[in-house]
């Protein structure tokens, strides 16, 4: 023992020697290269001759010798070489490689990428260069979205990318919106996946679109497959913004605008009012009243956007820090279609090691929303505008007629404008069809919502080329739905008569994480990036319903449940769902001198909602791509970029899905048997029949694609063609009424979506005049191609009639009623098709006469700078989608009608007329083809010019400012005689 002591210990002093040596040497070896230092200086700036901060810029074949420019453009480095090759990159510009004696007024411009071939986009796990991509993928840029007039994220892909279909579902503020991407191939709920930072969201109405750095939209069933089961209506990444290494760099944008309704639809003034019923077999008298409802209704209504950030950084550590303001008003309803939003958002990064990087995003949303009665073919504030008969005033100007005054005397209440006069009761229009400036009064409703979505991750790099990723996301919403009704009396059918208040009480919160790595290795022209990882996730809702009444008084201080003066009317509900889900992901990238390039993704997902027996679902995908311009035998000058894409994957979606379809729900409420001596006894029942073989829903798709470049990518162009099927769609069940139940959701069908997709770009300079111009095109065709039970399954009902259809050979949720082809000369009735031959006119010949789906959709933009002046326009539309004009009511007759059904009416003076005679109550006028009108439009969506005041005015306070002033959304070309052609709806 004691030897060996004496040998560490001689082995330990002679290290200890060596080491002294060593650093002596290394020391000494600095002190000499102190002596030989030279420096660099200057600044980086770009085309515009504006600085560029954040450009990288390091000495060639000395990595760990650089710096980064500041806020100005300016850097400042040394280094024991002279001359110095120094490299300036930076992303979305080209890299510049230049050789300097040392010097303090070295000045480097730099150029965009055009194109952005050398861009990265983001992939789902991972990032991929542009030029590398093998799938169908579209990006918007931030700078891009930044000019839109948009408060929602989702409003920053209209118009801006091919294959992609954005309809509001409503026109009132804060309303969400529907996203189709490539077709409609699921039932009901088919907006994409939305994933923010990493995060699964359902909505992403509270994302600042100033905050958003990219949105890239998968729109291929391999570019989407690694999101398996929720990717069969695409994928839409959204990227947040992060700061930069240099000063800390303060922005301020500010929007201020009034919104100004663009009326095109007319209706039927009172003189043709009139005339149109006495020619229906109903005279009226003239009351001398001729309101414009639409107009009345209708108001300028302001709205406002803020938006602060602060972002910065150093070497080791980036932050952003924005919080942003946005308020708006309804156009119609005003305050009382208030919608307010604030955000707060935190996305901070720090390498702690060389080998660890941890960081967080997170954003806070706190909205307020008033709202009014929409989207309802019976109580909407803007139905009744439409229906309402024009011979009735707003308000009674002379006091209460004499017939209202039995009313009050009866004890119900008659609404009173600010003035103290009473609002006009209808004087011919029935049912709920109802004054609508009264009808504003009603609505004391409000949602409130706050919301924190955040990602925590951790990358550790313990290798080079190897990188190991943990990542936790949490999303939770608070939301409170806060209404109370007031006393009020408008007709038989809509009046209340005891005051009431209820509360509906909303809890969604839900977590992902996820653990996957990488490992990126480039060998002799070979690139492998190779991907594995899991994740898990899960999702609850909480849901709580109060009402109370009556109010102990009307007004919003007395609008709780403590001051209703009555236990009687009290009910109380809630409800409980979750969710979840456990996969395995992994992918393989390959690329070959960035000529061939091959993918290929597996993933499987085991969701809760579906029955055990189907429970998982696997979804592979492949593609392959050929830069055929980097080929040695490819010489035309005139094309500098050719890519062959081709690709295939499968993809799923449980959307619809509520869970538990395997299971069977016995409820009691309001269930009695009789028990043979007359008495009755508590009984049972089963809520909704089970369904144990449920099966996942399954998007196949191929896509062929082709990327070209031409002039040095001044002109950029890409054409996609695809095929997609969905098979096994999960659809609402029927059957028989006879059977006593609810039936339980089913598979089906297949629904088959084919079409293409073009971009095309073009680009360049002319001294200090820049121009752009970009076109987007798509066409597609949906089909239902299999129909998996034994009678076509019903969809929306109006008033009674099933008027969408899902049915082999036809479009998915067709308009089916009655064809009418043409307009009797002799009698001005409609002439119907009779179908099936029986010499009878009857609901068995009821057809196809429409569907919701354009033939095209189409978009542009156009952007050009001369020095600090600049335009931009934005164009979309859309081209022979019909619209079901369903508003119509003939179980009320004395509604009235837009201007059309009058002016292009049959008459004896007008044979060939395209309307017929005035009629009211025709179920083959108004369940008929009569109805369906074209809904073709192009829209100017923005015009806007913008000039940015010399950054030399501001001697470096302040970076840049620019003032514009803009036309949104205000010139719209159409046929369609409704309210607007781009027209959504929740069912």
């Amino acid at each position: 023992m004691g030897k060996s002591f004496k040998r560490f210990l001689k082995e330990a002093l002679w290290c200890k020697r060596l080491l002294s040596t060593f650093l002596f040497l290394l020391l000494f070896s600095f002190t000499l290269s102190a002596q030989n230092t030279y420096t660099y200086s200057g600044k980086v700036i770009d085309e515009k001759g504006e600085p560029l901060p954040g450009v990288s810029v390091v000495v060639k074949g000395l990595n760990n010798v650089g710096t980064i420019t500041d806020i100005d453009g300016k850097f400042t480095l040394e280094t024991s070489v002279s001359p110095a090759t120094l490299v300036f990159s930076m992303v979305g510009y080209k890299t510049v490689e230049k050789t300097f004696s040392p010097s303090s007024d070295i000045v480097v411009t730099m150029k965009e990428e055009q194109v952005g071939l050398e861009s990265v986009v983001v992939l789902g796990y991972s990032t991929q260069k542009k030029s590398l991509v093998t799938g169908a993928i579209s990006s918007v840029k931030g700078n891009e979205i930044a000019n839109l007039p948009v408060a929602r994220a989702d409003d920053a892909i209209q118009s801006l990318t091919s294959g992609v279909l954005v309809l509001p579902t409503s026109g009132s503020p804060g309303s969400g919106t529907q996203i189709r991407i490539r077709g409609i191939n699921s039932n009901g709920l088919a907006n994409p996946l939305f994933i923010v930072d990493g995060m699964k969201v359902n909505d992403i109405s509270d994302i600042d679109p100033n905050d958003i750095k990219s949105i890239e939209i998968l729109k291929d069933a391999a570019s989407a497959a690694i999101y398996g089961t929720e990717g069969g209506n695409g994928v839409v990444l959204i990227t947040t913004k992060s700061g930069k290494k240099g000063k800390a760099v303060v922005t301020y944008d500010v929007q201020y605008g009034v919104q100004v309704p663009r009326i095109h639809t007319k209706l039927m003034n009172a003189q043709e009012y009139l005339q149109w019923m006495a020619e229906s077999g109903d005279t009226l008298d003239d009351t001398g009243y001729n309101t414009d409802w639409l107009r009345t209704l209708m108001q300028n209504a302001p709205m406002q956007r803020h938006h602060l950030s602060f972002s910065g950084g150093s070497d080791k550590t980036t932050y952003l820090f924005s919080a942003s303001y946005f308020d708006q008003d309804g156009i119609v309803g005003g305050d009382k279609a208030n919608y307010n939003r604030q955000t707060a958002r935190l996305n901070v990064n720090t390498k702690v090691k060389k080998w660890l990087e941890i960081g967080l995003k997170a954003n806070y949303e706190h909205s307020n929303r008033r709202y009014i009665a929409e989207d309802n073919e019976y109580r909407s504030v803007v139905n009744s505008a439409l229906l309402m008969d024009p011979l009735t005033p707003v308000v009674y100007e002379n006091g209460l007629p004499a017939d209202k005054q039995s009313l009050l005397d009866q004890g119900y209440k008659l609404l009173k404008d600010p003035k103290g006069r009473y609002y006009a009761l209808a004087t011919y229009a029935t049912g709920e069809i109802v004054n609508p400036i009264a009808y504003l009064q009603i609505f004391h409703n409000k949602i409130k919502q706050d919301r924190i979505l955040s990602t925590a991750y951790i990358n550790i790099l313990p290798f080079e080329g190897f990188k190991f990723t943990s990542r936790f996301g949490y999303d939770i919403t608070f939301q409170s739905n806060h209404a109370w009704t007031p006393e009020y009396y408008f007709s038989i059918e809509s009046n209340n008569t005891m005051t009431n208040v209820s509360d509906n009480l909303n809890k969604w919160y839900g977590w992902l994480w996820e653990n996957f790595m990488t490992y990126n290795k480039t060998f002799g022209g070979h690139n492998i990036k190779l991907l594995l990882g899991t994740s898990a996730e899960d999702r609850e809702s909480n849901w709580y319903y109060l009402y109370s009444a009556p109010m102990i008084m009307e007004g919003d201080q007395y609008a709780y449940h403590n001051y209703t003066t009555s236990q009687d009317f009290d009910r109380v509900g809630s409800d409980y769902s979750r969710r979840t889900m456990i996969s395995l992901f992994g992918s393989i990238m390959y690329s070959f001198k960035d000529k061939y390039m091959f993918e290929a993704s597996l993933r499987r997902d085991a969701a809760s909602v579906f029955p055990p027996a189907h429970r998982a679902g696997y979804f592979p995908a492949v593609s392959l791509g050929w830069v055929v311009s980097r080929e040695d035998f490819f010489n035309v000058p005139a094309i500098s970029y050719l890519k062959l894409r081709a690709s295939w994957g499968q993809n799923g979606s449980m959307a619809n899905l509520p869970g538990n379809e395997d299971r069977e729900f016995w409820t009691m409420s309001g269930i009695e048997y009789p028990n043979g001596v007359d008495q009755f006894v508590p009984g049972a029942r089963i809520d909704r029949l089970a369904n144990t073989d449920l099966k996942w829903e399954r998007t196949d798709m191929k896509d062929f694609g082709i990327d070209l470049g031409l002039f040095e990518q001044h002109l950029t162009f890409s054409f996609d063609i695809y095929n997609k099927l969905t098979k096994n769609l999960i659809v609402p069940g029927s059957g028989p009424l006879s059977v006593g139940n609810n039936f339980p959701n089913v598979n089906g069908g297949d629904v088959s979506n084919k079409g293409f997709d073009i971009d095309l770009g073009y680009h360049n300079n002319i001294g200090d005049f820049h121009y752009s111009l970009n076109f987007n095109f798509s066409h597609f065709t949906n089909k239902v191609v299999r129909l998996a039970v034994n009678t076509p399954v019903p969809g929306a009902n109006v008033r009674g009639y099933y008027l969408t259809w899902f049915e082999e050979g036809y479009p998915i949720w067709y308009f089916k009623g009655y064809d009418i082809t043409g307009i009797d000369p002799q009698t001005g009735d409609p002439i119907v098709n009779d179908v099936d031959g029986d010499g009878q006119i009857t609901s068995a010949d009821q057809v196809y006469i429409g569907d919701p789906y354009p033939d095209f959709l189409y978009g542009g933009s156009l952007n050009l700078s001369y020095k600090n002046f600049g335009f931009n326009a934005i164009i979309q539309g859309s081209k022979g989608n019909d619209i079901f004009m369903g508003w119509f009511r003939s179980d009320r007759p004395r509604t009235n009608k837009p201007e059309f059904f009058y002016t292009e009416r049959w008459t004896p003076d007008n044979p060939n007329a395209s309307m017929p005679r005035p009629d009211n109550v025709s179920d083959f006028i108004y369940r008929g083809s009569l109805m369906v009108r074209d809904g073709s439009y192009l829209r100017i969506r923005q015009v806007q010019f913008n000039y940015s005041l010399p950054s030399s005015w501001f001697n470096g306070f302040v970076k840049s400012a620019r003032f514009f002033v803009s036309l949104d959304d205000y010139f719209t070309f159409t046929k369609y005689p409704g309210l607007d052609p781009a027209v959504g709806s929740t069912n």
